[in-house]
């Protein structure tokens, strides 16, 4: 059997400012298009699946043969996003590349919400869920990504089951209003402008 390489590019709020993660967000089809092409035009590339949310873009996947140096991990995410957005030089500065057991201690971290803006919010483990359907509808994804998936899906429920993470609705929006509670104290009797229309703003 030819040895194999789990491994992960990703920008997060951990490693890029807010405009940035904005200008490499993808939609469904556009996620969808990228794995494809992913897939066929690297031939060391046997799986592979996208994060695309408001707060990261990770790409984890599964390769082939030796493992290359992090810039050939970098350079894939060019396919994605044309133009200087995901040059070489950008990305240094932006994302992070973990490959075997650190690319799967962060996939666990990400699937059961340690790894968010706020720790606890409960919106990652369903759009983790979402990024590994999509993978499977573009037929990318195989035993090794899906055997992991399942198991980060498990695990992320054993931590909320096991642990206070869980205790209470937690996401970006309820901390905003509880943070703005504590502030201006009744909030009923406020009058509150949200700017936006996604996700967040209709959750606030």
């Amino acid at each position: 059997h030819q040895p194999f390489h789990i491994f992960n590019i990703g920008i997060s709020h951990n490693s890029s400012g807010v405009d940035y993660r904005e200008a490499v967000y993808l939609n469904e089809e556009a996620c969808s298009k990228f794995l494809k092409s992913l897939l066929d035009n690297n031939a060391q590339i046997s799986e592979a699946a996208v994060l695309s949310t408001c707060n990261r873009f990770e790409l984890f996947g599964v390769w082939a043969g030796e493992l290359p140096q992090q810039e050939t991990f970098m350079t894939l995410l060019a396919e994605a996003h044309p133009g200087d957005i995901c040059s070489l030089d950008t990305l240094r500065g932006n994302c992070f590349v973990y490959s075997n057991e650190s690319a799967i201690h962060h996939l666990f971290s990400v699937c059961a919400s340690l790894d968010s803006v706020v720790v606890g919010e409960t919106q990652i483990t369903g759009q983790f869920k979402k990024a590994i359907s999509l993978a499977k509808e573009s037929s990318t994804i195989g035993t090794v990504l899906d055997r992991l998936a399942q198991d980060a899906l498990a695990c992320s429920k054993k931590i909320r089951r096991n642990t206070p993470i869980g205790e209470k609705t937690v996401s970006i929006s309820h901390a905003a209003i509880d943070l703005a509670g504590r502030v201006f104290g009744e909030l009923p009797s406020r009058k509150i402008l949200i700017i936006g229309a996604g996700e967040m703003a209709r959750l606030a």
